[in-house]
């Protein structure tokens, strides 16, 4: 579904809009913004074989240059596992980010970003980078480690209902049910 032009054939954004949570409007704007972040990379934006950005570019985009899981974010929506988005999967992130994007969708893709080592499950190591990532603790005001793994502790006091040390998405889900902003807040404004 590549486009050989810069404007993206109909039955592109028609294709998208069955397969994404996203208007005709809002794909035409990610796809203006995707050519906007390739044309600073110094790749011609009108050829299909350039509309991808690399980690460092994409980490440069200003909705990403300060949020602190935009390397995850990017890892787990490369569809190729290089770290590098193609149009379509910056078309998915921006569709998971979305306002329009149920619950369960935006649950499933929180708990990838969160799972740093790729393994299925919220782990001890996995709540700690978390606390790390959230808390910025290259600030003074960063959180020690002892205090980072007491954060640890309660968290899987609270949500590891099975005591088995790690949270799995069944579990993860639960707590997110408890939390009813989650779905407003787990959104990316794009500009």
């Amino acid at each position: 579904m590549g486009a050989n032009t810069s404007k993206l054939p109909d039955q592109d954004i028609r294709d998208y809009q069955d397969l994404t949570y996203l208007s005709k409007a809002e794909i035409l704007r990610a796809y203006k913004r995707m050519q906007e972040e390739v044309a600073k990379a110094g790749r011609d934006p009108h050829q299909p074989t350039n509309m991808y950005l690399t980690f460092k570019e994409f980490h440069r985009m200003k909705e990403m240059e300060f949020n602190p899981f935009a390397d995850r974010i990017c890892h787990v929506f490369s569809s190729k596992g290089d770290d590098c988005l193609t149009f379509e999967d910056f078309l998915d992130m921006v569709s998971v980010f979305s306002e329009s994007a149920s619950k369960s969708i935006k649950t499933a893709y929180a708990f990838k970003i969160y799972d740093f080592n790729d393994d299925g499950l919220l782990e001890e190591t996995d709540l700690a980078e978390l606390i790390r990532r959230i808390t910025n603790p290259s600030e003074i005001s960063g959180l020690r480690s002892d205090e980072i793994y007491e954060i640890v502790r309660f968290i899987l006091l609270e949500a590891d209902l099975d005591e088995n040390k790690y949270i799995s998405l069944t579990e993860f889900e639960l707590v997110v049910s408890k939390s009813p902003d989650f779905v407003k807040t787990f959104c990316i404004r794009h500009t």
